[in-house]
């Protein structure tokens, strides 16, 4: 197996980052998190399904939902 390139352990450290935050925001373990995400684009509704999302909604319900989680 030949070692991986720079910009693809930066993308895979990015997406680790990610995950994680994303499980921790969402109370859930790495392990629940990756299981769901995958690494995989999710529709909206897909996303609320799986918990991944609060709601679907456009940048200022977003803002008012943060504001009101703050």
């Amino acid at each position: 197996m030949a070692p991986r390139s720079r910009p693809e352990k930066y993308a895979q450290n990015a997406y680790k980052k990610f995950r994680d935050k994303a499980a921790y925001s969402r109370s859930m373990t790495i392990d629940q998190m990756e299981e769901v995400a995958q690494g995989k684009l999710w529709s909206g509704n897909d996303a609320v399904s799986n918990g991944l999302v609060d709601a679907i909604a456009g940048l200022s319900r977003a803002v008012a939902i943060a504001k009101q989680k703050s």
